[in-house]
């Protein structure tokens, strides 16, 4: 015998947790974490040994956001691997990220284009 159908709901499944931020909370947010993954990588760039416990205390936060922010790091392509030696992280000695070469008229279009992009009025 078919089993029994199951009566769909006409209301909506709730979500998690309703967000009281506002969209420029939002995006405050988002360019605090962005300046955080890049002083993150910053200090894996440089000769210093960086564990996720120095990291954090260095950048005032916890080591759980450290590892989800490195994490962020690698999805971008960026090669961070744990030196068991030194018991720190390090971003593998051979990456150089990829040179651009745009010329002198497309830089400048790319320029225009953020330019009006971040105008005041524009919601893009």
């Amino acid at each position: 015998m078919p089993a029994p159908k199951k009566k769909q709901s006409s209301k909506p499944l709730p979500s998690k947790a309703k967000s009281s931020r506002s969209d420029s909370d939002r995006r405050l947010r988002q360019a605090d974490r962005l300046a955080r993954v890049m002083r993150i990588m910053q200090l894996l760039l440089s000769r210093g040994r960086w564990n996720a416990t120095d990291i954090a205390a260095e950048q005032e936060c916890s080591e759980r956001t450290i590892y989800r922010d490195m994490q962020v790091l690698q999805l971008a392509g960026i090669p961070v691997e744990f030196d068991q030696e030194d018991r720190c992280y390090r971003v593998r000695q051979d990456f150089r990220f990829p040179s651009v070469n745009l010329t002198e008229e497309e830089a400048l279009g790319q320029i225009t284009a953020t330019a009006i992009a971040k105008s005041p009025g524009l919601d893009i």
